[in-house]
């Protein structure tokens, strides 16, 4: 198993057919493709974002999104597909980013999410925070992410969109 990572915004689309495999099996929702194309034409080009892949022959097994900003790495979006799942190619891929941020002296590694530190096996963070904790490290808890509307109305439709699903 090879990895690799991209400043190529086109990468992207690797990483969306990745994704949507991965919300269909872990049964979550994830953002329009839209949303991850404008990530990646965005902050590729100032090399805010990282793509990262880890490949088997010619089979793409996993991909992560990596924020860089300052002197933190931070694992924003990972996906995998259904080939090849007994290889642990998302384990592989994280380990090798970890070593790409030492190398490049970033002084931190962020996760970038846990389930709470009460939740029980049920949560549905419960087996991604049990991946994370398996790198190791220690957990710091921030201010929840917030965000900001610039219109009210369209807003009010995204929230209850949310709540239906």
């Amino acid at each position: 198993m090879t990895t690799a990572s991209s400043n190529n915004p086109k990468d992207i689309e690797q990483f969306l057919t990745l994704l949507h495999a991965t919300a269909q099996r872990d049964g979550i929702t994830v953002h329009a493709d839209r949303y991850y194309r404008t990530m990646a034409e965005t902050l590729c080009a100032e090399t805010f974002l990282t793509i990262f892949l880890a490949r088997l022959g010619d089979d793409v097994l996993a991909a992560n999104l990596m924020f860089r900003y300052g002197d933190t790495v931070i694992y924003a979006h990972g996906a995998s597909g259904n080939a090849h799942r007994n290889v642990m190619a998302p384990h592989l891929l994280q380990w090798k980013q970890i070593e790409w941020a030492r190398e490049g002296e970033f002084h931190w590694y962020d996760f970038w999410g846990l389930a709470p530190h009460d939740a029980d096996a049920t949560h549905p963070w419960a087996g991604i925070t049990r991946f994370k904790r398996g790198f190791g490290g220690e957990a710091r808890v921030y201010l929840p992410a917030m965000e900001k509307s610039l219109n009210g109305a369209r807003y009010a439709l995204v929230r209850l969109r949310r709540r239906l699903r």
